[in-house]
């Protein structure tokens, strides 16, 4: 056996193999980099029922937006949608808190800040049956929340409401 050629085979080996992990190893630094660099936000839709201010029984959906990354996020605007249709739905945002303004666009979220902006359950259901009897949407299409930022990014809450549901819930309360 000729050992030159072995360790020749090994010391290829060995410099192949480390230069594999040196290729993974900037792979990883690369994306834990990019990573705090992602925007995070998050949206949760919820119902809200104020305590002053407004007769009992006024209902509102809430939805809140949260960033929750490390970066500034600017967001432009709030939309319920579908999935080809975005619904503007600024005139029907209320302010329920009058120290914050939340339905006022664009609004500057810094790391771990939120707001919510509110729709009157009434309001909401009456627009919707508007949109319905002029065949602008569907009955049983499921909504979408959409936010958008001033990066063109567009962050996408699935929900389970369709116009239908809402117009019978605005109905029953």
């Amino acid at each position: 056996m000729n050992w030159d050629t072995f360790w020749s085979a090994f010391g290829a080996i060995g410099t192949s193999l480390g230069s594999l992990i040196t290729a993974i190893a900037v792979v990883v630094a690369v994306v834990q980099y990019r990573q705090p660099l992602r925007k995070r936000i998050k949206l949760t839709l919820s119902t809200a029922i104020p305590i002053s201010d407004f007769g009992p029984g006024e209902w509102f959906h809430c939805i809140t937006v949260a960033n929750t990354g490390v970066r500034n996020i600017t967001v432009t605007n709030v939309y319920l949608g579908t999935r080809k249709k975005k619904l503007m739905i600024n005139n029907l945002m209320r302010d329920l808190d009058p120290n914050h303004r939340g339905s006022e666009f664009p609004q500057e979220l810094l790391p771990e800040g939120s707001f919510s902006v509110y729709l009157h359950y009434a309001e909401i259901g009456e627009a919707f049956h508007d949109l319905l009897s002029r065949k602008t949407i569907r009955a049983h299409q499921r909504l979408n929340i959409w936010v958008t930022d001033t990066t063109g990014g567009n962050h996408i809450l699935k929900t389970k409401l369709t116009p239908r549901w809402i117009i019978l819930n605005q109905e029953n309360l």
